[in-house]
C-alpha cells in the first residue's frame, strides 16, 4: 500500500510540476539594461539585446550586449558566446579585441541577474561584477476623456 501511495504522489508531481524546477526560464526577449564595475571600481552603462533565433537544433539564444558609456558603438558591441542558461545560472564569455571575459549570473528574485566576470588574462582576483535585468514596460497613461480636455 506504501509503495502505491509513494508511486501515485511521484506520478502526482510529474503532471503538475513537468520538469518546473529543473528547467530554467527562457530569459525574456527584447532589451534588458544592465552595468558592470570593473577591479578599479569604473562603473559601465550597459543595454542587451536578447532574441532567439531559428536553427537547426531549434530555438538558440543570442545575445548582444552595448557598452553604452564607451565609442564608438560599433566597436564596443559585442555578440556574447558559449552562452548557456541553466536552472538559475547564465554563463557566457564577451569576446573581446585583447581578451575574453568569462560571466557567471546568478538570477535573483525580481528576475534580474548579477554575478562576476573574469578575464582571461587578469590577474587572481581580478573581477568586474556584472548585472542585467530587463528594461521595464512602459506604463500607459489612459487618454482624457472629452470632459477632461485642458480648456474643455
Amino acid at each position: 500500500m506504501q509503495g502505491k501511495s509513494r508511486f501515485l504522489t511521484a506520478f502526482l508531481i510529474l503532471i503538475l510540476f513537468p520538469f518546473g524546477s529543473v528547467m530554467a526560464e527562457k530569459l525574456k526577449e527584447g532589451e534588458w539594461q544592465g552595468s558592470l564595475v570593473n577591479s578599479l571600481g569604473k562603473r559601465y552603462k550597459l543595454k542587451y539585446i536578447i532574441r532567439y533565433n531559428n536553427e537547426e537544433e531549434g530555438k538558440v539564444l543570442k545575445i548582444e550586449l552595448i557598452n553604452l558609456d564607451l565609442k564608438p558603438m560599433p566597436k564596443y558591441t559585442y555578440n556574447l558566446a558559449d552562452i548557456k542558461q541553466d536552472k538559475n545560472e547564465l554563463n557566457f564569455k564577451i569576446p573581446r579585441e585583447h581578451d575574453m571575459r568569462k560571466c557567471t549570473l546568478t538570477n535573483q528574485e525580481d528576475g534580474s541577474y548579477t554575478g562576476v566576470c573574469k578575464s582571461t588574462k587578469a590577474t587572481e582576483g581580478e573581477e568586474s561584477q556584472i548585472s542585467m535585468k530587463p528594461v521595464p514596460e512602459p506604463i500607459p497613461i489612459p487618454a482624457l476623456r472629452e470632459h477632461e480636455q485642458p480648456g474643455g
